[in-house]
């Protein structure tokens, strides 16, 4: 491991490089017992003669402000509601997009975390390639199920091709050097951001006749946006080493993941924070009296009964569960006993397409081509790629004062 650390760092200190950029080993522990790699703009590095080791100049006291630090706490604490909502309102049983906006914030959450925890050094270091990796799997697992559904052999080879991106990512950490790195994760987070970007107003444009389902996916879209608008500061941010304006990703994090919990508020037709979850049916709270709960069992008890897997052995387990799941609903959407009454105007074919969007996904729904998926995935790749070559020449052109 040694040898591949020093032949890492003889090649990202290599004075030809063309992106204005080096890298250097901190002199001090940066965080926990390792001393980090760091990669900055070639400018703000430093020779310490009497130690014979390259340094960054900036002020360590200044790489935090108060307000940044009231930004964090007040993204996070929104963060946490909103996962409490995508969590209290997921189903138990299947797939759902609550379930996803719990992974895609649990994966951002991760990013926090290795910024808070990692280097106190500005600019790029390996650690951050984790948090990129975490977030970045949370939006692959959203397009799989966006494109493919929850069911057949192509929501198999999505499941199979997100464990396989997280090895190769993995690998590519601790195995490429920082500068390629660098690049290679940014360019590759910046693709999942413009698919969503191209997905979601492609969805929306295609359900012509269904006003309802047509606003959720322009929500969804809308969320698409700001993220990949709001993580360019994040990227100059680690590209010129200016911690300062990274703050401005974060204050974007809430609008980015209310509009993505809205959009699954309106597609499910459910919601629930404080209150007992849609699913309690079988928790007395959600009955006006004792009699009215057995009454509910009993029915409960009969409908079993008739989907017994003896009596119909054509019936799979899971399609046994999704039936009683959509019975307990229904009840309670007709009583609506302590929920929330926000989608007054859903109709019933709404539910429904947005189920089958869910399950289907939008290849099969739609009927699309793989022509049409290796297009987006093609325009993405281009777009990210050119965003990614201006952040990552940006110390070349954009000069500014290193002390931090």
């Amino acid at each position: 491991m040694v040898v591949v650390q020093q032949i890492i760092k003889k090649f990202s200190t290599n004075d030809h490089q063309s992106n204005c950029m080096r890298s250097f080993f901190t002199e001090d522990d940066n965080w926990h017992t390792y001393r980090s790699e760091i990669l900055a703009p070639r400018s703000c590095i430093k020779y310490n003669d009497s130690s014979s080791e390259y340094y960054m100049e900036f002020d360590k006291s200044d790489s935090t402000t108060e307000l940044s630090l009231f930004i964090l706490i007040t993204s996070i604490g929104m963060l946490l509601i909103l996962l409490t909502i995508a969590y209290r309102s997921c189903s138990y049983y299947r797939m759902d997009w609550f379930r996803l906006i719990v992974l895609y914030i649990i994966g951002t959450l991760g990013v926090i975390v290795v910024v808070q925890a990692g280097a106190s050094t500005p600019g790029f270091n390996r650690l951050l390639g984790f948090g990129i990796l975490v977030h970045n799997f949370g939006e692959a697992y959203i397009l799989k199920h966006v494109w493919f559904g929850s069911q057949g052999l192509s929501s198999f080879l999505g499941v199979s091709g997100a464990i396989l991106y997280l090895w190769i990512m993995s690998t590519f950490i601790w195995l490429l050097p920082i500068n390629v790195f660098f690049f290679i994760a940014m360019w590759q987070g910046a693709t999942f951001d413009y698919f969503l970007v191209y997905t979601f107003p492609y969805v929306a444009s295609q359900l012509k006749g269904k006003p309802w389902n047509r606003c959720s996916w322009i929500l969804a879209a809308v969320a698409a946006v700001i993220h990949i608008t709001s993580i360019q500061p994040l990227f100059f941010g680690m590209s010129l080493a200016y911690g300062t304006i990274s703050a401005v990703t974060t204050v974007f994090l809430f609008p980015t993941f209310f509009f993505y919990t809205f959009f699954a508020i309106r597609e499910l037709g459910r919601v629930s924070f404080v209150g007992p979850s849609y699913q309690s049916v079988l928790q007395g709270r959600e009955f006006k009296n004792e009699n009215e709960m057995m009454l509910e069992l009993q029915q409960i008890n009969s409908d079993l009964k008739k989907h017994d897997g003896i009596n119909q052995p054509q019936k799979s387990a899971e399609v046994v569960v999704n039936d009683i799941e959509n019975m307990v609903t229904q009840r309670l959407t007709i009583k609506k006993a302590n929920q929330i009454e926000i989608l007054k105007n859903i109709k019933e074919e709404d539910l429904k397409t947005s189920e089958d969007l869910a399950h289907q996904g939008i290849k099969r729904y739609f009927g699309l081509s793989w022509s049409v998926f290796i297009f987006t995935v093609v325009g993405a790749g281009l777009t990210s790629f050119a965003n990614c070559c201006i952040v990552f020449w940006a110390p070349c052109y954009i000069h500014i004062d290193c002390l931090r």
